[in-house]
């Protein structure tokens, strides 16, 4: 069962099908991340288009087919570890039989089968390197998270640096052209006042 299913998306609001909505927005809904958003959207699995939000020009998917994608997405859910066996499960197995101290044959009770400490202390060990794996991917989902989230922040900066330097280059612009008109006025105007000679 995907994410959805799994009862971490948010809910809907009516009328929200077929609707556009930004990346993060899809995400949040859905209960993804916004790298999976983004590489559905990047593959063609969900439908995407370029919009406009508060901050400028932005990236918009179809929450249908997000929706879609998330609840065929299987969730990844770490192993839960096997618990270690106690003192007292240990002191119930039976001990090897001294050859030179004559006793009762032990057997297994029928329908069980004792399994080597060396095999449990594997599975542990395994069950725990599986369950640090999947914390260390939970951890490099979220760094990439941050990193889209800080790459979205740059590039809306860059954009708003360049429309900035576009009309400073439009105000300079203006300013020439000012100047020149005042200079050709000024050079048209005739001389009407007394001349001066500069004597040495």
């Amino acid at each position: 069962a995907g994410r959805a299913a799994a009862g971490r998306a948010t809910p809907l609001v009516p009328g929200a099908r077929d609707a556009w909505v930004s990346v993060a927005d899809a995400a949040r809904r859905t209960g993804t991340s916004v790298s999976a958003v983004r590489g559905w959207a990047r593959d063609g699995v969900v439908r995407s288009r370029a919009g406009q939000g508060p901050r400028g020009e932005r990236t918009e998917v179809a929450v249908d087919d997000v929706e879609r994608a998330a609840a065929e997405r299987p969730v990844r859910t770490p192993a839960a570890p096997v618990a270690a066996p106690s003192s007292v499960a240990r002191a119930s197995r039976p001990r090897a039989r001294d050859a030179s101290r004559p006793g009762p044959v032990q057997q297994d009770a029928p329908g069980q089968q004792l399994v080597p400490l060396s095999t449990v202390e594997a599975m542990e060990r395994l069950s725990g390197e599986l369950y640090l794996a999947g914390q260390r991917a939970a951890r490099a989902e979220a760094v990439a998270e941050l990193r889209d989230r800080r790459l979205a922040d740059l590039q809306q900066e860059v954009d708003d640096l360049q429309r900035e330097a576009t009309a400073l280059w439009e105000q300079n612009q203006e300013l020439v052209r000012r100047v020149a008109v005042a200079e050709a006025q000024v050079s048209a105007q005739p001389t009407t006042g007394p001349r001066w000679r500069l004597r040495r």
